[in-house]
């Protein structure tokens, strides 16, 4: 008969007391009692025991009271005399674990007794009989998974109530349980509820906030274990791990971490925000949260699915892809991909190097230093790409873009497209490109170019000297039909309108020396050449010769 893969199924079973001999009521309550008072003369046994204590409370949210005097609902001890062995057994209303200290001393010393050893495995199996917990299969004592298993899932890859192996089933590791497992978390909440743990900002992995600090996946030799969590921003740290893993972030799934496969589980229903990963070559995979992902060194390979993700690949050529939701990503190497899909979201990228944006993609902020000369393009869509302090080379490409060049020398071309361009500080060249485009020189002597179609520029009457390249008005008639293309020219940092007579404490505006335009000399001690622009034009730049547009604001135009 083939084995039933039935999560659901298998998790019933475990506390079945019908069909599992092996399987005991609920005590009924979620605060316990324990004696340890059979273990005082063995204190690493007794550590050992209350080791396996707190991962059931980690797990599971029940709270285990140590009594040392008094009755108590579980007695845990260590005596010869009633045998060789670890079992559990209930009497007189009461439950009881024996481990026996000879049994466990045929075991090698580093199984016996530390964190992630046989002997806490022992003692969190048992712990689980005496909570109403029943063995995977219909054997006791002694079974192969072959003859007596009868869920495929009846590993201890999924229960520590397991007699089998990780290895029979789906490729995990065969290492010893930090934790109770998958399915007997999901087994205790059917008994006692779905008890709150780990509400707080929990750290898993190197500099553990649960367990005692004890779990560091790189210092470890190697052991499996599941967390659970109910609340907070919690974060997976393997960052003193230098094998490349395979990290799987969501509800139910398994990551194979420092060369071990399937060693480290997340419980239903729990959610992970936050993952630092290994210096080596990691596949991730990101949940429905809002996930902030570390790929620190390494070719990574990073998927973070739903939600609003950061996502940062560290060193190396990493391939990141955000999915559903607004995506941040950092990239530092010209071999980093990004692959993002038409409905997810509005994504921004903050690049290092010199970057083509990919399909996509809305927003890109370059952020090198003022030694740098990083590149930005965009793509089809309508983007915003920022520069950073140095001479940056900014290319809308297709869609309706706005440029900002920052503090350097910029080159901004804003492509196909109604774009908008800033060259922030220095000296600037910006070229509007096909569309009807706005251009701002800001600060620096800036050469503007609006390009094909109607654009707006905007200039400051300071102590800078700006060119404009291609001011221009026309107007066609064709079929019936009229088409005007009006460049406007708004000069900021005075207030120029009809109503003021221009008195000559302004500007003065005339042809220039060499004869290549139109000149404006502000009183500040800047000026403004409008090349290629006659004599003839002169009238157009008088204050009376002033537009108003719909905002109340005045320009001048050739029109």
């Amino acid at each position: 008969m083939a084995k039933s893969t039935s999560f659901d199924d298998y998790v019933t079973y475990l506390i079945d007391t019908e069909e599992n001999d092996t399987a005991s009521a609920s005590l009924g309550k979620t605060t316990i009692t324990v004696s340890l008072a059979g273990l005082t003369d063995n204190s690493q046994q007794e550590a050992a025991a209350r080791h396996a204590l707190e991962a059931w409370e980690d797990a599971t949210g029940l709270t285990f009271t140590i009594v040392t005097s008094g009755s108590a609902d579980i007695y845990i001890g260590n005596d010869d005399a009633l045998g060789e062995g670890a079992y559990a057994y209930e009497e007189n209303d009461a439950r009881y674990i024996n481990v026996s200290e000879n049994w466990m001393d045929g075991f090698p010393a580093d199984e016996q007794w530390s964190v992630g050893s046989y002997g806490v495995q022992t003692f969190i199996h048992e712990i689980g009989h005496t909570l109403g917990l029943g063995h995977g299969g219909p054997y006791n004592g002694n079974g192969s998974y072959a003859k007596d298993a009868i869920f495929a899932l009846d590993t201890n890859q999924y229960s520590i109530m397991s007699y089998f192996d990780q290895s029979n089933y789906g490729g995990a590791s065969n290492l010893f349980l930090l934790s109770p497992m998958m399915a007997d978390i999901a087994a205790i909440r059917l008994l006692y509820g779905n008890l709150a743990t780990n509400t707080g900002d929990t750290l898993y992995g190197l500099g553990e906030t649960v367990l005692g600090g004890t779990s560091d996946m790189g210092s470890y030799a190697g052991y499996a274990r599941t967390i659970s969590d109910s609340d907070g921003t919690d974060t997976m740290d393997f960052s003193n791990v230098s094998r490349g893993s395979v990290i799987d972030m969501r509800a139910g799934g398994f990551s194979s971490i420092n060369g071990y496969k399937k060693n480290f589980a997340i419980a239903q229903d729990t959610t992970i925000e936050n993952l630092n990963a290994t210096l080596g070559r990691d596949t991730v995979t990101g949940n429905d949260a809002d996930n902030l992902i570390y790929g620190l060194s390494g070719n990574d390979k990073i998927s973070s699915g739903a939600g609003n993700d950061t996502l940062d690949g560290g060193l190396g050529g990493d391939t990141l892809t955000g999915g559903l939701g607004d995506d941040v990503y950092y990239i530092n190497s010209s071999k980093d991909v990004i692959s993002e899909k038409a409905d997810g979201g509005t994504d921004v990228v903050y690049a290092s190097v010199s970057y083509t944006m990919a399909s996509y993609l809305e927003e890109v902020v370059l952020q090198g230093s003022a030694s740098t000369k990083l590149k930005a393009t965009g793509n089809a869509m309508a983007n915003q790409i920022t520069g950073d302090d140095g001479a940056n080379v900014l290319n809308g490409g297709a869609g309706n873009d706005t440029l900002a060049g920052g503090l350097g020398r910029d080159t901004l071309a804003g492509g196909t497209g109604n774009d908008s361009l800033d060259g922030g500080d220095a000296n600037d060249k910006l070229d509007g490109g096909a569309g009807d485009d706005t251009l701002v020189g800001g600060a620096g002597n800036d050469l503007l170019k609006g390009g094909a179609g109607s654009d707006i520029f905007i200039i400051e009457d300071g102590t800078d000297h700006d060119i404009i390249s291609d001011f221009a008005y026309s107007s066609k008639t064709s079929k019936g039909i009229t088409t005007i293309v009006e460049d406007k020219l708004y000069i900021t940092g005075h207030d120029y309108d009809q109503d003021t007579l221009f008195d000559g404490d302004d500007y003065s505006v005339g042809l220039a020396a060499d004869d290549s335009g139109l000149l404006f000399s502000f009183y500040s001690g800047g000026s403004l050449l409008l090349k290629g622009i006659g004599e003839s034009m002169l009238d157009k730049f008088d204050i009376a010769a002033l537009h108003t547009d719909e905002n109340g604001d005045s320009y001048f135009s050739l029109a």
